[in-house]
């Protein structure tokens, strides 16, 4: 996506200040790894896992709660069932492995596309851009990435939609023979795992098959009984994890859902609230400077012609659908996993529409301006300013630089030690002080000063205690 060679005086030096900078910038979102623990759904999901064999509770969580038929494995059998020591070990792990696999798609479908027309070099580099620009607009970094219960359901299934999606980049620019069949053997593992995730994705693998079937439509590429065949399926598993008989149970919990007017209206709300706070980004701003200059000086053009305006519409009707799907389920938004998720598909969809709309002859000036040395170098300057500077990355940055994070896990540990102690000596109830001040980067549903909350019951009985578990002051309702 993105070429280094005009950010400064010689090639490279340019390479090494820039991969220096970028790797920085993407050291603190792995730092952050280091000090966070399990909350809320990990606890009850790490208890619920252990009180029956995995089968037994997969059908039971179909039965009682929702389809999800692949992060529901991951959820009950999550790291913390290894003890804490282990447990929360490699639990700080996943959200490098998330990290990397994120960075591994976007690279791979670089490679899907532009192999022919840019370099190794280009691509990784692009790749790394990419993924930056993701956790720095990213609406909700814990649930994205840090929290294990959110980050596997929707994070995990996003990652490989990329995947899916080089898939049948290379599926039709006509692979053959061995290639083919390994494509589409990964294809269908992908498509299968990823529509299990989250009911979110089971509809964006409906989505990306329809969207290869209409392509292969106007195009005539390979047999459309191969994407027919994939549409069919998507629509299969979407209708089983709909069907599934835990959602009417999950649905009780929601009274305000099924509201069309609601919906419409605050789906069509937060779709401008997100897309403006998203392209006003300075660092999305800056990158969309580089994207279309590189694109044009490399030749990096799509081999779509798609009309700009078209292409536009279905960009905010999809995220307007991403928005409107916890609207329609909840009455309400809630917790932001979908909003990543929209996110995570508006960014190449962004890129997408500038690669249309910098095919107009009126821009060619504009783009060949923006295209010189000065200029490139004054954008890549402030692409990288903007990761330090403002979004995720300044709140990221000054967690890690005032303590609050080092602050946040030696609090924890304290906690899991007072709690610990407390079961030994047989002690009936346990008042702790809430952790104060939190990180600024992460959102945490801490356990309350309400013991019978499920996430103050779940974290104790981890521990295999039954006492009552009070965090902070308690408030009127719960004294």
């Amino acid at each position: 996506m993105f070429d280094p060679a005009p950010v400064a005086m010689t090639p490279r030096t340019a390479h090494i200040l820039l991969v220096l900078s970028l790797l920085v910038a993407l050291l603190r979102f792995v730092l952050v790894a280091l000090h966070v623990h399990p909350f809320a759904d990990d606890w009850s999901y790490t208890v619920a896992g252990g009180e029956m064999p995995l089968l037994d509770r997969l059908v039971h969580e179909h039965h009682s709660w929702n389809g999800r038929w692949a992060s529901n494995i991951l959820v009950l059998r999550n790291p913390m069932q290894l003890g804490l020591d282990t447990g929360l070990m490699v639990y700080r792990a996943v959200p490098l492995v998330l990290l990397g696999l994120t960075w591994l798609g976007a690279l791979v479908l670089w490679r899907a596309l532009f192999a022919d027309r840019a370099t190794r070099g280009q691509g990784a580099l692009s790749a790394t851009v990419f993924l930056l620009l993701y956790l720095q607009v990213m609406p909700d970094l814990g649930e994205g990435i840090y929290w294990y219960t959110g980050a596997v359901s929707y994070q995990l299934p996003s990652a490989l939609l990329l995947f899916l999606a080089a898939c049948w980049v290379r599926l039709s620019r006509g692979a053959e023979g061995v290639q083919r069949i390994g494509l589409l053997a990964a294809a269908l593992v992908l498509a299968v795992f990823s529509a299990g995730c989250s009911e979110t994705h089971a509809v964006l693998v409906v989505l990306l098959h329809a969207g290869v079937l209409l392509a292969m439509w106007r195009t005539g590429g390979m047999t459309r009984a191969v994407p027919i065949f994939f549409v069919a399926l998507s629509i299969g598993l979407a209708l089983f994890m709909a069907m599934a008989p835990g959602n009417a149970v999950r649905a009780e919990h929601f009274p305000e859902r099924g509201q069309v007017l609601h919906t419409v209206f605050w789906g069509g709300l937060q779709t401008a609230r997100f897309i403006a706070t998203w392209v006003t980004e300075p660092a999305l701003l800056m990158a969309s400077v580089l994207w279309v200059t590189l694109e044009r000086r490399l030749s990096l053009t799509l081999r779509w012609n798609l009309p700009v305006w078209w292409v536009l519409a279905v960009l905010v009707g999809l995220v307007w659908l991403l928005m409107a799907l916890p609207y329609w389920a909840t009455g309400i938004l809630g917790q932001h996993r979908t909003v990543n998720v929209a996110c995570f598909v508006f960014l190449p969809g962004w890129l997408l529409f500038l690669s249309m709309a910098q095919r107009r002859a009126r821009w060619a000036d504009v783009i060949g301006h923006l295209g010189s040395q000065r200029m490139q170098r004054w954008t890549w300057a402030l692409f990288v300013g903007a990761l330090f500077l403002v979004g995720s990355g300044r709140r990221v940055g000054m967690d890690l630089l005032d303590g609050r994070l080092a602050h946040f896990d030696a609090g924890v540990m304290e906690r899991y030690g007072a709690i610990q102690q407390a079961i030994a000596s047989g002690e009936r109830e346990l008042h702790l002080s809430a952790i104060q001040p939190m990180p600024r980067s992460l959102r945490i549903l801490d356990a309350g000063p309400d013991p019978e909350h499920w996430g103050n019951s779940s974290l104790v009985r981890y521990f295999g205690g039954d006492l009552k578990l009070y965090v902070g002051e308690p408030t009127a309702a719960t004294r």
